[in-house]
């Protein structure tokens, strides 16, 4: 058996081996952040959308209509 120990305290933690804590850390803490950052800029987005006026609107073939039912869904919702 060949593991490499490090104390730290009182506790002992096998180096190599990540913690749940890191691993919750790294990967819950960093998906929330993703989320509330896709839901921030789909926001933006949405409110910049509805800032077009008609010609530009016709520009990039988008209706009245599609605009009001894309800024009518919830932040969350693609």
């Amino acid at each position: 058996m060949n593991q490499i120990f490090a104390n730290e305290g009182n506790s002992r933690a096998v180096l190599g081996h990540e913690s749940p804590w890191t691993r919750f850390v790294r990967g819950g803490l960093s998906a929330a952040v993703d989320s509330l950052l896709t839901w921030q800029r789909r926001h933006k987005d949405r409110m910049h959308l509805m800032a077009l006026d008609d010609r530009l609107l016709h520009d990039i073939g988008i209706s009245l209509a599609d605009v009001e039912h894309e800024v009518s869904k919830p932040f969350w919702k693609p």
